[in-house]
């Protein structure tokens, strides 16, 4: 299906600056102990979850999952309102 394998891993792409791929898989690892390093080769990108201060991030999956979908459908939206913004712009509206 063409999509790719995004790992959810510290020291990653900070998600902020992360821009998510049309058609991808989130690898998600376990709280404890993160992903093995043949899944962590395997990901063509590699994001990383907010934290806070200097405390190291440890969310379960459920967290992180709903973090990374929230953080899309945020940036997908403010894509296509911008979009429509310029269409609108351009046509004189």
């Amino acid at each position: 299906f063409g999509a790719v394998w995004v790992a959810v891993e510290m020291g990653g792409t900070p998600l902020e600056e992360f821009e998510h791929p049309l058609n991808c898989v989130y690898i998600l690892g376990s709280e404890d102990n993160g992903l093995n390093t043949t899944i962590l080769r395997a990901c063509r990108h590699h994001v990383a979850l907010p934290v806070q201060g200097d405390r190291l991030p440890s969310y379960n999956v459920a967290v992180s999952g709903a973090m990374l979908m929230y953080d899309r459908e945020a940036k997908r939206r403010t894509k296509l309102l911008a979009s429509k913004m310029h269409e609108m712009s351009t046509n004189g509206r």
